[in-house]
């Protein structure tokens, strides 16, 4: 009777043992499978972001459509508070590692023209500061006109005699006054006199036909309109000015 007891005293630890370790694998089959859908799920947040999910910080949140924050507060809906050396907000478009000027798209835009306090422009557009002249300055050549000193346009005149031609009843004259060297004539004074009232000049059918000038002097030619057996003479004083302006000319 004894002998019974004793084996069935061992029959159930057998079966209980075989219990424990059918147990104790399932436990640790489940607890691998928790361990490793904890890890996968830890890992696969990491690398993305799903909609609905909370916003993660300090991780890279990657999502494809745009996140909105609307509210109807009368102050800010969202601060950005950096006590640290580095800025508040970084704002960036495009390939990181193109340049900026090869970034079309702006990295910010705005639906109201107010004012910004404090929201300085570095460049305007694309020009610094000092590509702009202050309101009560000078430009550097505002004393030139296309690059020339004034001296170019305003120069000091210099005396040059009057020249005329031969008096006599010739139907065609020229005469031409030079100028000192280096100097350039500008105008003239041009004159048709006839002999017979040399003070006060008389009328005659004759015609200024050409008067030009240049560095070598003014050179004027008159032709009689009409038969005419009077006679007549031809005179021009130019106006030569010095033609070197970096050279102040002695005055005369």
């Amino acid at each position: 009777m004894r002998a019974r007891v004793e084996e069935g005293e061992h029959v159930t630890k057998a079966f209980f043992g075989k219990v424990m370790w059918v147990g104790r694998a399932t436990t640790f089959c489940v607890g691998l499978a928790v361990v490793l859908v904890v890890a996968f799920g830890v890992g696969t947040t990491a690398l993305a972001a799903v909609p609905g999910d909370p916003f993660k910080l300090g991780r890279a949140n990657v999502v494809d459509r745009i996140t909105t924050l609307v509210g109807s507060a009368t102050g800010p809906l969202l601060r950005v508070d950096n006590d640290g050396a580095g800025t508040a907000l970084d704002l960036r478009v495009g390939d990181s590692g193109a340049p900026p000027d090869a970034k079309p798209a702006p990295p910010m835009s705005v639906d109201s023209q107010a004012r910004v306090t404090n929201l300085n422009a570095d460049e305007l557009d694309g020009k610094d500061a000092e590509a702009f002249l202050p309101a009560d300055a000078k430009a550097k050549d505002a004393e030139m006109l296309d690059g020339l000193d004034s001296e170019r346009f305003m120069r000091r005149p210099s005396y040059v005699p009057m020249v005329k031609s031969a008096a006599d009843s010739s139907r065609h004259k020229a005469v031409t006054a030079s100028c000192p060297p280096k100097h350039l004539a500008i105008g003239a004074s041009t004159r048709i006199t006839a002999t017979d009232s040399p003070e006060t000049g008389s009328e005659v059918p004759v015609g200024l036909t050409a008067s030009y000038g240049g560095t070598g002097g003014w050179r004027v030619e008159a032709q009689e309109m009409a038969e005419w057996e009077g006679e007549w003479y031809l005179r021009v004083t130019p106006i030569c000015v010095f033609d070197e302006p970096d050279i102040v000319p002695a005055a005369q």
